[in-house]
């Protein structure tokens, strides 16, 4: 098994899927123009209201993650060379119900996670 998820990781790699998510800085968003693998900050003056992006399971829906200490659920984002990290885990309970992490501007789904946990 580790064989084949080394293979899709290199897959990935050569026809572009593993590009890293870049972050937008926003004051007013407009919610049609969300592209993928853009994490976009939307808040002003220092302030950060919502995270949003694209769900990067293909189905197209938008994600709107609350990033305001006094309101919950929460996530949190912390950046290294740019690359943007969001803690929890997303995990949509609606749709295509997906469960990933944003880690080092790369997803993460859950489920390659179990499987790599399983196979240890």
């Amino acid at each position: 098994m580790k064989i084949v998820n080394t293979f899709v990781r290199w897959l990935r790699n050569k026809i572009g899927f593993d590009e890293y998510f870049k972050i937008v800085s926003v004051q007013s968003f407009n919610p049609k123009s969300v592209k993928d693998k853009v994490l976009y900050v939307v808040g002003e003056n220092g302030y950060q209201w919502y995270f949003i992006l694209k769900c990067p399971c293909g189905c197209g829906a938008k994600i709107y993650l609350n990033c305001q200490e006094d309101v919950h659920p929460r996530w949190e984002m912390t950046v290294k060379k740019k690359r943007p990290s969001l803690s929890p885990s997303i995990w949509r309970l609606k749709g295509c119900k997906s469960h990933f992490w944003l880690n080092s501007g790369r997803i993460v789904w859950y489920r390659e996670l179990e499987e790599n946990y399983d196979n240890t």
